[in-house]
């Protein structure tokens, strides 16, 4: 190999020699543009450049999309179908500003601009047509910034209003969605399109709006019963939140036993109860004091107290006793006490007294009044099972399950279970091996694509500067040989004419004699040598 490689380069600097210096500096400036060649492939602007400028576009929208870029003087080119238009790179921007300044692309959606141009005579229909278009075609363009969505429709119905308001219609809408190759509406980007279209229509409601992609399947729909109503994408929620939660569980419990156990030795699995209800609750409590009653709010005592006198006249049933004027009378004292009762003659007055008294007291009541919510996304029970590789001591197992149980809260008495077992597992180092391997060959795949696209634009490169290259060291070649065979005929011609003063100075030798005592002289070594000194002349 060695041997090869000095052969290699000993005729090299053999033809390096023979070179002169006008071939040398041609043999640099050559190399010097293919260079330049080879960098002018890689860096400049080349048809690939071109970048997209829209696509998806409607017929009506690229026609006049192109027209416009032949006015301002852009290249452009069509691509899927008349659908997208591609420019140079270095106007894309501009032509992006001039098109968005002449309204385009227009997308034959119709905003609120259709009232930027007042037109005479309209009538109250046409006005509101106008209306339901520009609010549908605001609504369009406020959807497709999403960037999971491709296309989308919206359709709204406002019913006329009625005189008696039992016989008013509620507004509706319906929106139609394209999505992107491989993209996907999450649950709350629905919600969030439905509460976008419901608060930009007067007097619509999220349960009157119904989306729908081009496949036919409903993503939300007013009917509570079906598996996207409202409460099936309350249900929807729920579920993501409690499965978000258990992820959330479980790489917690997979970054710490990872830790200690190594990679890929434990899996952990969480299943969590979680309650969603939303409890609120007023509780009302009376309470009497310890000694039974309440306390006293109002107390009233009313006393009243009569006295009166009457004089004695006969009356009754007639006979004897009615005729006595003779009677008892009752003795008091100041204060209205009978002390006694005395006989009292028919002249003498009777004296009469009545006594009342009321007592009315009234107790406020104690009592507890209680407003309590209960929020909801309380965790009711927790179960999680954990798998390390095999072999684990006992104890370390029971180490395992309190580090565990510790990590997520796990509550024994509200019926919490953690199960830690140890087992073989199937795929170990090979599986390491063979992810690595296949990232490496992921790499080497894109290193390859990568070099295949450049070489695309080298290997023509390097193709036209070999051919150079050969073509100088060929036409170097043959000027050696003209220059190699001009010495040789000047040698011969030298020669000859040696000869032919030899002849003439011995004059009286002849030529049988002299023949074999003369050393012969070759051409081809003459001629190297005479070659040799132009060489070292011409240096």
């Amino acid at each position: 190999m060695a041997t090869v490689a000095e052969d290699v380069t000993r005729q090299a600097r053999s033809l390096w020699d023979r070179l002169d210096r006008r071939q040398i500096i041609t043999l640099i400036a050559v190399v010097i543009v293919g260079v330049s060649i080879i960098l002018f492939f890689l860096v400049r602007p080349r048809r690939g450049d071109m970048v997209l400028l829209y696509t998806d576009l409607s017929v009506t929208d690229a026609a006049e999309i192109t027209e416009t870029l032949k006015e301002m003087q852009i290249p452009y080119e069509l691509s899927q179908g008349a659908t997208a238009i591609l420019v140079p790179s270095h106007n894309l921007y501009e032509a992006r500003m001039n098109l968005a300044r002449e309204g385009l692309p227009r997308d034959s959606t119709v905003g609120f601009e259709i009232f930027d141009k007042t037109t005479f005579g309209a009538t109250d229909f046409t006005q509101k047509m106008n209306y339901r278009r520009a609010l549908q075609g605001e609504l369009t363009r406020t959807i497709l910034q999403l960037k999971e969505i491709e296309a989308t429709r919206v359709h709204i119905a406002i019913p006329e209003p009625e005189l008696y308001t039992d016989r008013e219609k509620p507004s509706s809408a319906s929106v139609l969605v394209k999505l992107r190759a491989g993209s996907c509406l999450t649950r709350g980007q629905v919600e969030g399109i439905v509460r976008l279209v419901a608060s930009s229509v007067e007097g619509l409601s999220a349960n009157n709006i119904t989306i729908v992609d081009v496949e036919g399947n409903t993503l939300f729909s007013k009917d509570d019963g079906s598996e996207m109503g409202s409460s099936g994408l309350l249900t929807l929620t729920q579920l993501e939140a409690k499965r978000l939660y258990e992820k959330d569980m479980e790489r917690s419990i997979e970054g710490m036993l990872t830790q200690v156990l190594g990679p890929r030795k434990v899996v952990v699995r969480v299943n969590a109860d979680i309650d969603f209800d939303l409890t609120e609750q007023n509780t009302e409590t009376f309470q009497p004091l310890p000694s039974g009653y309440g306390v006293i709010r109002e107390e009233a005592r009313i006393r009243d107290a009569k006295t009166g006198t009457s004089s004695a006249s006969p009356g009754g049933i007639p006979g004897t006793a009615s005729n006595v004027d003779i009677g008892t009378l009752p003795a008091v004292d100041e204060d209205l006490t009978t002390l006694g009762y005395r006989l009292a003659d028919s002249n003498e007055a009777a004296i009469s007294s009545e006594e009342r008294i009321e007592e009315t007291t009234k107790y406020e009541i104690s009592r507890v009044v209680e407003h309590t919510v209960k929020a909801p996304g309380v965790v009711t029970g927790l179960s999680v099972a954990a798998i390390v590789a095999a072999p684990v001591a006992e104890d370390q197992l029971d180490a395992i399950r309190r580090s565990i149980g510790a990590a997520v809260g796990v509550n024994l008495d509200r019926g919490d279970t953690v199960i830690v077992e140890a087992m073989g597992f199937a795929v170990g180092e090979e599986e390491e091996g063979l992810i690595s391997a296949v990232d490496e060959s992921q790499e080497l795949k894109n290193s390859g694509e990568t070099l295949m696209r450049s070489l695309k634009y080298v290997i023509p490169a390097l193709i036209a500067l070999s051919i150079v290259v050969v073509a100088l060291i060929v036409l170097a070649s043959r000027r050696a040989r003209r220059k190699n065979e001009k010495a040789e005929d000047a040698l011969k011609q030298a020669m000859a004419t040696l000869a032919a003063v030899e002849e003439s100075e011995d004059g009286g030798r002849s030529a049988q004699d002299e023949t074999p005592n003369r050393p012969s002289i070759n051409p081809e070594v003459a001629a190297r040598i005479i070659n040799a000194w132009l060489s070292e002349n011409r240096g």
